[in-house]
């Protein structure tokens, strides 16, 4: 991405690869969706994300774990499972 500097960074926030979703077979944990949400930070580009998939009972902690991870303020970590 770095090569490419894009001016505008696009995500489609799928929460479906989430080790408890209910209708899939992968493997990230609440951690790892706040880790994607720091490094969405870093890139330090105008961004934005729209929700398209996720049917665990705690698509919520999922979804504040990666604004947590992708807001700027130092220190913020996720919540566990």
């Amino acid at each position: 991405m770095a090569a490419f500097q894009p001016e505008l960074i696009a995500v489609s926030a799928g929460f479906d690869a989430y080790r408890h979703d209910p209708i899939t077979d992968m493997n990230l944990d609440v951690e790892t969706f706040h880790a994607i949400g720091k490094k969405l930070a870093a890139q330090d580009r105008a961004t934005f994300a729209v929700l398209e998939g996720g049917y665990a009972d705690n698509l919520g902690q999922l979804v504040t774990a990666f604004v947590d991870g992708w807001d700027h303020t130092e220190g913020s970590s996720p919540t566990t499972e």
